[in-house]
């Protein structure tokens, strides 16, 4: 399948553990938790146990999940620069670097507080993160979520079917495939980051939690909801 090969081609990948399905897991309030080792966070769960969360004015970031389900979430944390680099350069869906590390988190019953430890690159998890929210759960985020329906093309295949679409301020979004026939069972989201007025970078993550690059899309001359790349074309409605 030709958006299978598209998936897996990429000089650099990064593995996160995300495990999307269908079944019942503790779902992470979205919005702001304001007390946190490294200041105030933005958090948005896409889906039960898929989350991100964005830091340092939006410079910085965690991608984690919850392999069981439960209140106990793992991944990783990405920033421009570090102290202690790493060897290896991974490209995350916001952000490519060699300044990431792991991280594990344990949330509240309610979602409203955390403990967790973390390090750099894959050294052992030796230094503490914690966080707590202020004010309600209530607490909106930056970002907006939507039903939508999502058109993806490649060559001659098109698939189509409802997602579930998610926009930051700047343009960039996600979508969830989890509901197009002939796409769900090979990837779960698909990023398209703004990188300049009407250019963006698009990268899908597998099932298998890769990150792969789709390259660089433009936005369409005749349908402003589409993103065109070489071989490729994203179309959120």
């Amino acid at each position: 399948m030709k958006f299978y090969k598209k998936l897996c081609r990429s000089s650099v990948q990064a593995l996160f553990f995300f495990y999307v399905t269908g079944a019942s897991a503790q779902t992470l309030p979205n919005g702001t938790f304001a007390q946190t080792s490294w200041g105030a966070m933005e958090f948005s769960c896409i889906s039960s146990d898929l989350c991100f969360a964005s830091y340092e004015n939006g410079t910085a970031f965690l991608y984690f999940s919850s392999p069981n389900r439960d209140a106990n979430f793992q991944g990783y944390w990405a920033e421009a620069e570090s102290s202690e680099p790493c060897a290896d350069n991974l490209q995350f869906p916001n952000i490519g670097t060699n300044a990431w590390g792991r991280v594990n988190l344990s949330f509240d019953n309610d979602g409203d507080t955390w403990t967790g430890v973390w390090g750099y690159c894959n050294a052992p998890l030796t230094m503490d993160l914690v966080g707590a929210r202020s004010g309600t759960s209530q607490t909106q985020s930056t970002q907006t979520e939507i039903r939508a329906e999502c058109k993806i093309t490649e060559g001659r295949e098109v698939l189509s079917g409802p997602c579930l679409f998610e926009a930051s301020e700047d343009g960039s979004f996600y979508v969830v495939t989890d509901e197009i026939p002939g796409l769900s069972d090979v990837i779960s989201s698909i990023s398209v980051t703004i990188l300049e007025q009407g250019i963006a970078e698009v990268r899908g993550l597998t099932r298998d939690g890769i990150n792969s690059r789709w390259g660089p899309a433009q936005r369409s001359t005749t349908d402003s909801a589409c993103w065109t790349g070489a071989d490729f074309e994203i179309c959120a409605y």
